[in-house]
């Protein structure tokens, strides 16, 4: 289980606090959706909780609001170490530093390293790592699937 800490004398109810937490990171940008996942499971859960929640609605006019409440406690969530944890934390990679190393979407959450980098930061090298990359890519995909026409003329000399 992961701490969560609320301001002391914090006399928000859950909706208030919903609100507080991400109405201004949204209209500010500062939250993006994965617009492609729409529809898997869990992503689709937040979208239509996002998209319905209504702060001054009795209980923000959401049956379930496990998934956009989880959301709002990114502020209040302890950071620093826990408990008697001895190793060394471990460095993630930078969104651009993965990118050199060839990865183009976060396995975890299947976003796409791009979307939280800013373009004019990644150096000239990794762009081209990642074009010279693509087009490999493509070539390779190109060469293990035949062209239409081809399986159009294999077809057609069979019939």
């Amino acid at each position: 289980m992961i701490p969560v800490r609320y301001p002391p004398g914090g006399s928000q109810n859950k909706q208030e606090r919903i609100y507080g937490a991400l109405d201004w990171r949204f209209r500010t940008n500062r939250i993006k959706l994965p617009g492609h996942l729409r529809n898997s499971k869990y992503w689709s859960m937040l979208f239509r909780q996002v998209g319905e929640f209504q702060v001054e609605a009795k209980d923000g006019n959401l049956q379930f609001d496990d998934v956009i409440d989880t959301l709002a406690m990114h502020p209040y969530v302890k950071r620093g170490r826990s408990g008697n944890i001895t190793q060394e934390p471990r460095v993630a990679a930078t969104a651009i530093e993965r990118l050199a190393q060839g990865e183009t979407h976060d396995r975890t959450t299947g976003l796409s390293l791009l979307s939280g980098v800013n373009a004019n930061e990644i150096p000239q090298e990794v762009v081209q790592k990642m074009i010279t990359r693509a087009i490999e890519d493509e070539r390779a995909r190109r060469q293990r699937r035949p062209s239409l026409a081809i399986n159009l003329a294999e077809r057609a000399a069979t019939w």
